[in-house]
């Protein structure tokens, strides 16, 4: 080691080895105390993030439910009365969990001008009037006790339903029906909010003034629309100017303690209520033409059904908007709709290929006219045909 001293070597070989030592063990201590902290720290902090991404993602998902819900019971109901014939109820069944009304809202017939929409392959059953007495409201009665078209058929208007249905679990969903239609569900985990019915009315009163409807439910149980019998109760129905709708979301996360809840209320005026609903074109179509019925094809069995273009469609009041073509089995009291079909001027005639039919079975079929009003013109038969038995 050169020239040190003996005491400066142990002592440089003292500081040496003093240096290789590395951590005590209070300093040892002290750090994993201090990163224990720091990890607990950083732990805490995750699980509240992950906690509330989860909470914010249900409070979205309850929102957007409810705003869905809210959004097709404002459109819908706010168009109740739209395209409905004189002798038909604009509110047919008021109810705390449910609410019926007659609307022409879907139309399968191009270029219609009454119904809201236009929907050219919607089946007839949605966008047609129920055949009469063949819809059961949820008091057990039966409607339409009335033929609201012309010759005793389906008017044009649609009888539509919301209800608030519970379900097993506690809650409730939302569902619609057109007619006799099977309901659809459109929204679950809804509930009631405390004090508060789903649907609630306002009726107008004599001075114009607005006053809640306390008694509920109620139902137009007059076949026609304010005819003699359509007083009292029934009368009540024809009142109602505003519909008040409250129910809260629930939206459960994946852990039983995610769980949101969210209030909603609107009120919808019913626009067309009140209103006048005559609509004028002219006198009722005149048809003139009978339709004719041919065995088209025997396997599998059809009919082609053809005639020619009505009195009233190409001259007179040039008014037609419509053909509404009828079937009924032969013996059979009344006619069912088969299909409608606009008028075409590039058409010398019409044929409709009715292909639901039965083998050995004997037919009628009734052609009827119809305007913008919509009146329809008196139903021409055909002879009848029996499909050949295979």
């Amino acid at each position: 080691m050169g020239n040190w001293a003996p005491h400066e070597l142990n002592a440089f070989r003292s500081a040496g080895f003093r240096g290789c030592v590395g951590f005590t063990l209070t300093e040892l201590l002290v750090a994993l105390t201090l990163g224990g902290i720091v990890i607990a720290s950083m732990v805490s902090f995750f699980v509240i993030q992950t906690k509330s991404s989860r909470l914010a993602h249900a409070r979205i998902e309850a929102v957007q439910r409810a705003r869905f819900a809210a959004e097709i019971l404002r459109r819908e109901t706010s168009l109740a009365g739209a395209g409905i014939p004189d002798a038909q109820p604009l509110v047919v069944y008021a109810g705390p969990n449910d609410f019926v009304f007659s609307v022409d809202l879907a139309s399968s017939t191009p270029g219609d001008r009454v119904a809201v929409y236009q929907l050219p392959d919607a089946p007839l059953a949605e966008t047609e009037g129920a055949d009469s007495a063949t819809i059961k409201l949820p008091n057990a009665a039966v409607y339409p006790q009335h033929w609201y078209g012309p010759n005793r058929t389906p008017g044009p208007a649609e009888t539509m339903r919301f209800s608030f249905v519970s379900q097993n679990d506690g809650t409730w969903a939302l569902t619609r029906a057109v007619n006799t239609q099977v309901e659809d569900t459109l929204v679950r985990g809804l509930l009631r909010i405390e004090g508060r019915d789903f649907f609630a009315y306002k009726v107008m009163q004599e001075d114009r003034t607005l006053r809640d409807l306390s008694s509920t439910p109620i139902w137009h149980f007059a076949p026609v629309h304010e005819l003699a019998a359509d007083t009292a109760e029934s009368a009540l129905t024809d009142s109602i100017k505003l519909v008040e709708i409250a129910f809260k979301m629930r939206v459960r996360g994946r852990r039983p303690e995610d769980v949101v809840e969210r209030s909603f209320s609107m009120a919808v005026a019913l626009k067309n209520a009140g209103l006048v609903r005559n609509a004028a074109c002219g006198d009722p179509p005149k048809l003139g033409v009978t339709p004719r019925a041919e065995v088209s094809s025997a396997d599998p069995p059809s009919v082609a059904v053809s005639w020619l273009p009505a009195l009233d469609e190409r001259s007179g009041e040039m008014d037609v908007r419509q053909y509404t073509l009828y079937r009924c089995e032969l013996g059979e009291a009344l006619p069912r709709p088969l299909a409608s079909l606009p008028p075409n001027p590039d058409l010398t005639d019409y044929t409709y290929i009715d292909t639901d039919v039965g083998a050995g079975v004997s037919y009628v079929y009734l052609l009827g006219a119809t305007d913008c009003t919509p009146s329809q013109s008196e139903l021409a038969p055909s002879a009848p045909i029996t499909v050949p038995s295979t």
